[in-house]
C-alpha cells in the first residue's frame, strides 16, 4: 500500500509539469558566464536559488538543465562544483538555497518545483535532458523524485549517498545514474554495495571514487558526470554524436579498466568494462565491442574478483559492527531523558576509541587507516549533527553540548559545531558568548545564512550590531563573481 506521504509528494511532483505564470525576472538579469545568486523564485517567493548560464547561452537554443540540491542549502558551493562542466557543454545550472537533508522529501520537492517552474518560464529547456544532482540525503531525494515521475528526469548525479529505502533501484528504474563517493566517506561501503547491485540489474550507471570525505565530488568528477550524460544522450539520439569526444572517452575508459586490473582491483575493473559495454553500444564497431566482451569474460572467471567481493563484504560487516557498538556507547553515556551524563565526555571519548582511531587514521597501514577514517567520519556526523540536532529539538541543550564535546575531539575546527554552540549559548542567555561562537563559525567557513537568520534562538540578538555584521558577512559571500576558468 502506498504511504500518504508518497501520495502527497506525487501530487506535488505532478505539478512540476504544469506551466506556471510568466516569471517577473527578465533574461537581462542573468548575464551568461556568471553565477548569479541569490534569486527569489517567482513561482514560490519562499524559495531562492543560484543560476549559471553558459557563456554561449542564447534564447533560440534549447539546453539541458541541471537542478542542484545541496544538503545544507549552500547554493553557490554546490553550483560551483558543476560550472566548469556546464560551461563546456552549454548546460544551465540552478542550485537551491532551501534544499535540506535528513528531513522528509517535501522541502526538497518544494525547492525543485520552484526551480523547475522558473526554469521553464525563463529559459529554453530541452525537456528530454533535465537532470538533478544531490548530496547525501538530497541525493536520495533526487533518485526518489526521478522514480516517482518517470520520464521527467533523464539522469541523477548523486554524491555521497545512494538510493533511498522507499524507491530502491529496480529493473524498471527510469533514469541514468552517476554516483560519487570519497574513500573515507561514512557511506563508502554503502556505495560499494550499490555499485554491485546496479551492475546485477544491468542499469545504466557509473560510480566513481575519489580521495576525500563526505561531500560533493571534485570538479573533475563533476565534469566526468556531465560527460557521461552527454555520451548517453549521443547514444540515445538526443544530441549529435561527436566522434572526437566518443573516441577520447572510449580510450580513457579502457585505460581506466586496465589500470584497475593492474593495480589489483579486479572487481572494479570488471564493473568498468561492463559500463563500457553498455555505454558505447552503437557508438563503436562490433569488433571493438567484442574485444570488451572478451575482457569481461576473462575477468568473470578470475578468482581475484571473488576475493574482491569477499573483501568488500567483510569491510561492510566490520564497519557496521563498529558503528553499532559506538552508538550503544553513546546511548548509554547520556541516555535520552537523563538530566546529566552518566559519565564525562572524556570517558566516552576513550570508550569510543577515538584516540586510537585518530592514531590509526594517520598510520602507515592503508587498509587500517581507511577503516579508521570511515569510522571517525561516522562518529563525526553522529556527534556533530544527528545527535546534537535531535537533542536541541527536544530542548535538551546539555545533551547536545555533550555530543559536541565528543565531536570537537574528532574535528576541533568544524564550522557547524561552532554554529550549534552559538545556538546553545544564545538559548542560555549568554549573548556575547553566542556572538563569539557565530563569529568562529563564519571564520571556519559557515555560509548558511538562512540557518542563522531564521533560528528563533538568535531572536534576542537581532538588534545587536555585531549580530547584523555576522549576517552581512555571510550574505556578502553571495556577491556575483565570475567562475574560475581553466
Amino acid at each position: 500500500m502506498r504511504s500518504p506521504l508518497t501520495f502527497v509528494v506525487r501530487l506535488t511532483l505532478a505539478a512540476l509539469l504544469v506551466p506556471s505564470i510568466a516569471a517577473s525576472q527578465t533574461p537581462a538579469e542573468f548575464p551568461p558566464g556568471r553565477l548569479i545568486g541569490s534569486i527569489v523564485s517567482t513561482a514560490d517567493p519562499s524559495q531562492r536559488y543560484a543560476v549559471y548560464l553558459p557563456s554561449t547561452f542564447d534564447r533560440e537554443t534549447k539546453r539541458p538543465v541541471l537542478f542542484v540540491m545541496d544538503y545544507r542549502g549552500r547554493a553557490r558551493t554546490a553550483a560551483q562544483t558543476f560550472i566548469e562542466a556546464a560551461e563546456r557543454f552549454g548546460w544551465i545550472v540552478m542550485s537551491s538555497s532551501n534544499s535540506v537533508s535528513d528531513e522528509t522529501p517535501l522541502p526538497n520537492v518544494k525547492a525543485l518545483q520552484a526551480m523547475w517552474k522558473d526554469a521553464h518560464d525563463l529559459f529554453p529547456i530541452d525537456e528530454k535532458r533535465i537532470y538533478v544532482a544531490g548530496l547525501s540525503g538530497t541525493a536520495r531525494t533526487a533518485t526518489w523524485v526521478a522514480s516517482q515521475v518517470p520520464g521527467s528526469v533523464a539522469g541523477v548525479i548523486g554524491a555521497a549517498a545512494g538510493f533511498g529505502p522507499i524507491a530502491p533501484p529496480s529493473p524498471g528504474t527510469p533514469f541514468l545514474y552517476f554516483a560519487t563517493v570519497g574513500d573515507v566517506d561514512y557511506n563508502y561501503w554503502e556505495m560499494r554495495q550499490l555499485e554491485g547491485r546496479l551492475n546485477e540489474l544491468q542499469l545504466p550507471h557509473r560510480v566513481e571514487y575519489f580521495s576525500g570525505t563526505h561531500g560533493w565530488m571534485p570538479a573533475r568528477l563533476a565534469m566526468r558526470a556531465v560527460e557521461w550524460m552527454e555520451l548517453r544522450a549521443m547514444q540515445a539520439g538526443l544530441r549529435e554524436v561527436d566522434r572526437t569526444l566518443v573516441d577520447a572517452w572510449w580510450w580513457r575508459d579502457l585505460h581506466a579498466a586496465e589500470y584497475l586490473e593492474e593495480s589489483g582491483q579486479e572487481l572494479l575493473a570488471a564493473f568498468r568494462l561492463h559500463a563500457v559495454a553498455r555505454d558505447y553500444a552503437g557508438l563503436r564497431s562490433a569488433a571493438q565491442m567484442s574485444q570488451v566482451a572478451a575482457r569481461i569474460a576473462r575477468l568473470n572467471v578470475n578468482p581475484l574478483v571473488s576475493d574482491d567481493v569477499r573483501a568488500r563484504d567483510e569491510g561492510v560487516a566490520r564497519h557496521v559492527a563498529r558503528i553499532a557498538e559506538s552508538m550503544r556507547i553513546l546511548a548509554s553515556a547520556f541516555p535520552k531523558g537523563a538530566q546529566t551524563a552518566v559519565e564525562p565526555a572524556a570517558k566516552t571519548i576513550e570508550r569510543l576509541g577515538v584516540p586510537a582511531l585518530l592514531q590509526s587514521a594517520a598510520g602507515p597501514i592503508p587498509v587500517a587507516a581507511l577503516d579508521a577514517r570511515r569510522v571517525l567520519a561516522e562518529l563525526d556526523v553522529q556527534t556533530g549533527f544527528y545527535l546534537p540536532v535531535d537533542a536541541l529539538q527536544d530542548s535538551d541543550d546539555q545533551r547536545a553540548a555533550f555530543y559536541l564535546d565528543i565531536k570537537t575531539a574528532i574535528a576541533p575546527n568544524d564550522s557547524f559545531t561552532a554554529f550549534l554552540r552559538g545556538k546553545i549559548l544564545a538559548r542560555a542567555g549568554q549573548h556575547s558568548a553566542a556572538i563569539d561562537a557565530l563569529r568562529r563559525a563564519v571564520q571556519r567557513g559557515f555560509r548558511s545564512v538562512d540557518l542563522i537568520d531564521a533560528d528563533k534562538a538568535f531572536e534576542p540578538l537581532r538588534t545587536r550590531a555585531d549580530f547584523q555584521a555576522i549576517l552581512n558577512e555571510v550574505r556578502a559571500s553571495w556577491e556575483d563573481r565570475p567562475p574560475r576558468r581553466r
